[in-house]
């Protein structure tokens, strides 16, 4: 199953994530740490994850400025993203390159099907 890494500020959010889509049969692994943008993508590289679920408002950086850095990236560029946030910014964030964006609190099934359809697979 595919691999999907979560950035997310909230520790919580991150844990409910990680466990539901692990159940789900993804292969998931977890960012929730305070760090730089370099140190961000250094472990992008490393796990080559199929999506990223980035959240709009982290710590100490913008998910818009990470996800501007994977698009620019020529190793990571064609990583599938889905932008979160609590607040409404699909069109922001689509227009910033993101492949989709939901809106939270997210049910389960919405989640899965924007997964599903951000990596092109028909559910």
């Amino acid at each position: 199953m595919a691999k999907i890494l979560l950035i997310e500020d909230d520790k919580m959010m991150i844990d409910l994530l990680g466990t539901l889509l692990g159940m789900e049969g993804y292969q998931i692994t977890k960012l929730s740490d305070h760090m730089n943008l370099e140190e961000m993508l250094a472990i992008i590289r490393q796990e080559k994850p199929e999506l990223i679920l980035l959240d709009v408002f982290l710590f100490d950086l913008d998910g818009c400025d990470v996800l501007k850095a994977v698009r620019n990236d020529e190793e990571l560029k064609s990583t599938h993203i889905i932008l979160t946030s609590g607040m409404a910014l699909p069109k922001d964030c689509v227009e910033h390159g993101a492949d989709d964006f939901i809106m939270k609190p997210y049910m389960l099934e919405e989640l899965l099907s924007k997964i599903n359809h951000s990596m092109g697979k028909v559910t």
